[in-house]
């Protein structure tokens, strides 16, 4: 070859092209396959088929393994929603055969001496009683306990910002297992999502057979208040919780042999709170029978007190006031001293 030649095949190539014209890149190859029908484009075209449909199987096969346990999860919630309802809404409050409150014998049970409301009875009069608003009314509707007239009607006006308008109420009857007179109706207000937060209108009568709301046990009164006994301002309280069995033994109490646990919660507050009683005392007996094994969660009148070196969440249970939240004449505990 002439050395020209080959200089002139190893220059560049120039082209030239008029303004506007694409430019141009060469002589592009042809890629295998193309042009030809999509079964026929390529060699691996059935593997790549079936590997793309198994990878797909294997996506539907995941969704419907997370499908399922999302259903199942979604089951567990409610099942548990309607059980925490149930069971502090209702309380459900059933008689133990072998210790009824009254420390008598089981078949010592309450003979209605007036008559219990029928069910549109009870849900008007409840309805009657929170629109309340004049002082001279408030005794026809209510029981006040160590209440004045006045407390009542501020507490229905303030109630409407604190709970809410009313949703709906739900006639329950007796819930005490026969023990007492004792009707409830539960009241549920709107914009609460926490069920346990609606109140219960607990019914009973005077000495003339007059139905009557129990105020404080609808107030749920605490004396002093939750602020002064957490916050230590108050070492001795009236209170209105539910309790349970429990066993959280620590500090003063770590002695399993000398104190029964029971766990105590209410609806105004948040922190779980741990009660004490001394085995064997009249305490422990008026709690075995409140927290029964039937009941598992009951409401109950307390007075506790704080004891040096607990928790500020302990408290010793110094008395067993009532099974609910409506006081009698006379603290359930001593019915077994």
């Amino acid at each position: 070859m002439k050395s020209k030649g080959f200089i002139r095949s190893a220059q560049l190539q120039r082209h030239k092209r008029a303004l506007g014209d694409a430019p141009s890149i060469g002589r592009v190859t042809k890629m295998p396959g193309v042009g030809a029908p999509k079964s026929r484009r390529t060699k691996g075209s059935n593997g790549d088929k079936k590997r793309i449909t198994h990878d797909q199987r294997s996506h539907q096969i995941v969704i419907r393994i997370w499908s399922v346990m999302l259903c199942i999860a979604t089951l567990a919630f409610f099942s548990a929603a309607i059980w925490f309802t149930l069971l502090h809404n209702r309380v459900f409050e059933k008689a133990v055969d072998n210790h009824p409150l009254d420390g008598a014998s089981k078949s010592n049970r309450v003979v209605a001496q007036f008559g219990s409301l029928s069910q549109d009875q009870g849900l008007l009069f409840v309805r009657e009683a929170l629109a309340v608003r004049d002082i001279q009314q408030v005794e026809k509707y209510f029981r006040l306990g160590n209440s004045s007239t006045q407390d009542v009607v501020d507490y229905l006006k303030s109630s409407v910002s604190s709970d809410g308008k009313i949703k709906d109420m739900k006639w329950l009857g007796n819930t005490s297992g026969g023990r007492r007179e004792l009707d409830e109706v539960v009241i549920l207000f709107e914009g609460l999502e926490d069920h346990l937060k609606n109140r219960s209108a607990l019914l009973t009568h005077d000495s003339a057979g007059h139905w009557k709301i129990d105020f404080e046990a609808f107030a749920r009164t605490v004396k002093p208040s939750w602020a002064d006994l957490l916050g230590g301002n108050a070492n001795v309280g009236e209170v209105r919780i539910y309790a349970s069995n429990d066993n959280y033994y620590n500090g003063p109490f770590k002695n399993e042999q000398e104190w029964s646990c029971y766990g105590m919660i209410s609806p105004d507050m948040e922190e779980l709170l741990i009660g004490y009683c001394r085995v064997g005392s009249a305490q422990e007996k008026a709690m075995d029978q409140v927290v029964s094994s039937d009941v598992k969660v009951a409401r109950t009148t307390l007075e506790i007190r704080r004891v040096k070196g607990a928790d500020k969440r302990q408290f010793e249970i110094s008395k067993v006031i009532a099974a609910d939240w409506v006081k009698g004449d006379v603290p359930l505990d001593e019915t077994f001293q």
